[in-house]
């Protein structure tokens, strides 16, 4: 069960998420496509009704092109820990070039 800070928390990442998506010129849809996931899930990342892993989050903030205390802001807002080793950086860099190895696609309702 999720109590009130991580609800809150889960509202705040879906703000920031929304803020740095607008500020990329993106819609959902565009997004969800470079995410590898569906435009739903974006929607309930970013509506606080959905917790975001680790490796999402990250791919999320390559593909809005976010520097590292964005990227942090978002991993923290997320409960996560933020990137501060060499391995995190190398992490993102793997992550990024092998995304279409990942399946993150929520499956529909």
């Amino acid at each position: 069960m999720i109590n009130s800070i991580q609800s809150k928390n889960l509202r705040e990442f879906g703000r920031r998420l929304t803020a740095y998506r607008e500020a990329s010129g993106m819609n959902r849809l565009c997004l969800a496509n470079l995410a590898d996931v569906s435009q739903a899930h974006i929607w309930r990342l970013e509506n606080g009704f959905r917790g975001c892993s680790r490796d999402l989050a990250i791919i999320i903030s390559s593909r809005l092109n976010l520097n590292i205390e964005q990227i942090n802001e978002l991993l923290l807002l997320a409960g996560h820990h933020p990137i501060r080793k060499k391995g995190d950086s190398q992490r993102i860099r793997f992550l990024d070039t092998n995304i279409e190895k990942f399946s993150f696609v929520e499956k529909s309702i």
